[in-house]
């Protein structure tokens, strides 16, 4: 539990679309088993986007692939 929050189950889905552009775009849907006010909905989602992952995606960092 954070904060002493009750978050139950913790479901994330992340997909990829492509605008008419060509533009990537990330969409990602967080979903709680258990029942979340507004308020701790909303500071999850800044935790959301300050997590190094979100980060690192947003900031454009190159990928590099190994074959071991």
């Amino acid at each position: 539990a954070r904060k002493g929050w009750e978050l139950g189950s913790i479901h994330v889905e992340v997909e990829l679309h492509k605008d008419a552009t060509g533009a990537d775009r990330i969409a990602r849907s967080i979903s709680f088993s258990a029942a979340l006010s507004d308020e701790h909905k909303a500071t999850l989602a800044d935790v959301a986007e300050k997590t190094p992952v979100t980060k690192t995606i947003k900031a454009g960092a190159p990928v590099e692939t190994k074959f071991l």
